[in-house]
């Protein structure tokens, strides 16, 4: 949807709504397509992700996710991802 989320309050309390209401009822898988290191402590990461509702895993949606990691004091941490979702052709 575009939105651009700043802070990581601001981003556990926008997904915490989100898997509250919306996402409640959905799995998520994610398979790591890609990590490139561009530093030892900064990796870039593609991510397939698939979600479906628990009911009926036939409805999945997918999406590519592209994470920015960084490794603060021996932990990996995100600094940074876009999520968009796959359209699927007919």
């Amino acid at each position: 949807n575009g939105m651009h989320i700043k802070g990581r309050a601001a981003n556990a309390a926008g997904h915490q709504q989100i898997f509250d209401t919306i996402f409640k009822d959905i799995d998520l898988t994610g398979t790591i397509e890609q990590i490139r290191f561009l530093r030892p402590d900064v990796a870039l990461v593609h991510v397939l992700a698939e979600r479906f509702p628990r009911a009926d895993r036939k409805q999945t949606t997918k999406a590519r996710i592209t994470l920015v990691m960084v490794k603060n004091n021996g932990k990996w941490e995100i600094a940074a991802f876009q999520n968009t979702e796959i359209q699927m052709q007919n």
